[in-house]
């Protein structure tokens, strides 16, 4: 949009952990700005007596030698690795690709941590026959691999890989799904699900005849009361562990299963606030994480002595390089310990905010997000968290060419004339707690935000009107545009479709009936809208395969795009349109044609800006990339 409109609704999309968010399309050159040196999730750590290599989403391979100092490494591909580990000669990372619009197992290996050979999914590879791959174990002679389907693979060199099972075992009456495997010293154990949802723990000496068995995950007080299931799903074995004489299985709620040979197990209730989510052997001891940053360790898998206390971070896996735990884990978080007390960061972040959007004003770059977060630029790399003036979320931002404004949750309305020093307008009278308002658009006199069944508009910024129609508390709008001659709003109708509102003065609201050209009435949930100065585009989130654009707001062509992810914002850069969304950037010089880029990541991308010289895109988790134009 011409001042910048970019917003988004508060609506968390999960992306599935098992597969990436790559394409085929082209590389461009867009660049972590924030949080660094990535803001992927991290999945699993190695240690191979010289260095570290973490592994984590979106063809994420970071390696250090210290644990302090990281580098990003290529492997090739924009996909989730899951797991690594080290067989002695190198590292072998598995995870899951799209292939095309399929999940695929994956799998990379090195020697060195720096130089990766990636082991292409073909249709003739029996990984094109397997989802993504969730952990690897090696048994000194052999690679297992276990997938979320069930599926095991082997392989004895780390490239030529053989499908062993399919996870199906009509004997037993088994369909598996696997989240972790481990090598026991005389067998693999893998643990997971049955296809009815129950716990399972699959058993072999050579990888390819398995042994199931059906254990109990389910937390029992002490008078011998379980706790009512979520769903009616029994809880699952999370992660395994071998300590030379024992395997150990973690399950939720503070269960530990404990077994010395892999088929007779014995159940172990710990404190609820034991939670454990990851399980390692560190030479001597069982270290187990929290998904709060809390660290435990036990010297037989039952007495556990919190060693790191709840400390906010998120930690996936953990590693034990001799002289230090290493743990990684969502949003880039990169931590060791030398004392077993405390955690010290390697990662940075400016903000872990859900960042909504962002705008240029000729001199600085200014990000809003959830917790009434800001943030600013003057470069687009180097940024400064602000002092917040609210804790409410701030979902769209403007710039008037003398004072920025911001609107977010509860109908909340701040304006700052530097960026820095904030004030909060009081409410606007006529709305309530429950009226956010998604975006705020500025005619060059005229101030008007919508949202759910409302517009706003002021002259001043200070004095606002609620505008009524008898149709707008039907109306859910997302996102509004001033075309030069006149703002158009964009959402949808509740029970009818799609809703477009226009209005010449701000005060006058015309509700209008959009077709399509072959005479359709446009039922799509429009949730963004971009003006170029001769037609406009819009995107519909839950619209996969099309982009819409018009030249007069009322009648609309669609166009299939070919992105491969929803798409949620749009911007027209005075050069070229900008959409992001789902883990992905796109481009396009006409609104027609569209170009998938790399996005560097799976999260969500919400707000978008430029200067002319550089386009800044923001999304949750505070990511911020860049590139140049």
């Amino acid at each position: 949009m011409e001042y910048s409109l970019w917003k988004s609704l508060v609506l968390l999309a999960l992306l599935c952990g098992c597969g990436g968010g790559g394409s085929d399309n082209d590389n461009s050159s867009w660049v972590w700005r924030n949080p660094l040196p990535r803001g992927n999730n991290l999945n699993d750590v190695a240690w191979n007596g010289e260095q570290l290599v973490v592994v984590g989403n979106n063809g994420t391979i970071l390696t250090s030698t210290n644990a302090q100092d990281w580098m990003q490494r290529d492997p090739g591909v924009l996909t989730n690795f899951n797991a690594v580990i080290w067989t002695g000669e190198q590292f072998v990372a598995v995870g899951g690709s799209y292939f095309p619009m399929r999940l695929t197992g994956l799998v990379a290996t090195s020697t060195d941590g720096v130089d990766w050979r990636l082991l292409n999914d073909t249709i003739s590879s029996p990984l094109y026959d397997v989802t993504p791959l969730n952990d690897v174990a090696w048994d000194g002679n052999q690679l297992i691999a276990v997938s979320q389907n069930g599926s095991i693979l082997g392989s004895y060199n780390g490239v030529e890989w053989d499908l062993l099972s399919t996870g199906e075992d009509e004997s037993s009456h088994v369909s598996a799904g696997y989240r972790a495997i481990t090598w026991a010293g005389e067998r693999f154990i893998a643990v997971g699900t049955n296809n009815n949802r129950t716990p399972l723990i699959s058993t072999s000496v050579d990888g390819s005849s398995w042994r199931h068995t059906e254990p109990s995950c389910q937390a029992t007080t002490d008078a011998g009361v379980q706790p009512q299931l979520i769903m009616n799903v029994q809880p699952f074995p999370l992660d395994v562990a071998w300590t030379g004489n024992q395997a150990v299985i973690i399950c939720p709620q503070g269960v530990i299963l404990t077994s010395p040979d892999g088929h007779s197990w014995s159940q172990h209730n710990l404190a609820a606030d034991r939670d454990f989510i990851n399980i390692s052997w560190a030479e001597t001891q069982l270290v187990a994480t929290t998904f709060e940053g809390a660290v435990y360790t036990s010297d037989n898998g039952l007495d556990w002595a919190q060693q790191i206390s709840d400390s906010a971070l998120q930690l996936s896996a953990s590693t034990w390089t001799g002289s230090a735990f290493v743990a990684v884990g969502p949003g880039g978080t990169l931590v060791s310990s030398t004392d077993d007390m405390s955690w010290r960061r390697y990662d940075s972040s400016v903000s872990y905010a859900w960042l909504h959007d962002v705008i240029w004003s000729g001199s600085r770059y200014i990000a809003v997000g959830s917790g009434g977060e800001v943030l600013n630029s003057t470069n687009g790399i180097d940024w400064t968290l602000e002092t917040p003036a609210t804790d409410l979320a701030l979902y769209s931002i403007i710039w008037t060419g003398d004072r920025f404004y911001a609107v977010g949750e509860e109908g909340v309305i701040i304006s700052s004339p530097d960026g820095s020093n904030w004030t909060v307008h009081e409410r606007v009278q006529g709305l309530d707690a429950s009226d956010s308002l998604n975006d705020i658009a500025w005619s060059g006199s005229i101030y008007a935000a919508v949202g759910e069944g409302r517009i706003i508009t002021s002259v001043d910024g200070v004095d606002w009107k609620v505008m009524e129609h008898n149709d707008f508390n039907l109306f859910f709008l997302d996102s509004i545009e001033w075309s030069g001659t006149e703002f158009v709003a964009v959402g949808w109708v509740n029970g009818f479709g799609t809703a477009i509102v226009s209005s010449e003065d701000g005060t006058n609201w015309s509700v209008n009936r959009p077709t399509l050209t072959n005479g359709e009435e446009f039922q799509e949930d429009l949730t963004d809208i971009s003006f170029n100065g001769e037609q406009f585009v819009a995107l519909a989130e839950h619209d996969a395969s099309n982009i819409y654009t018009s030249r007069d707001g009322i009648h609309w062509i669609a166009h299939e795009h070919g992105i491969t992810r929803g798409l949620r914002h749009t911007l027209w850069t005075g050069s070229n349109y900008i959409a992001v969304g789902y883990g992905v950037i796109a481009s396009s010089e006409n609104g027609v044609n569209w170009k998938q880029e790399s996005a560097l990541t799976s999260e969500i991308l919400d707000g978008i800006a430029s200067s002319g010289q550089q386009t800044i895109v923001v999304g949750r988790m505070g990511i911020i990339v860049s590139i140049d134009e």
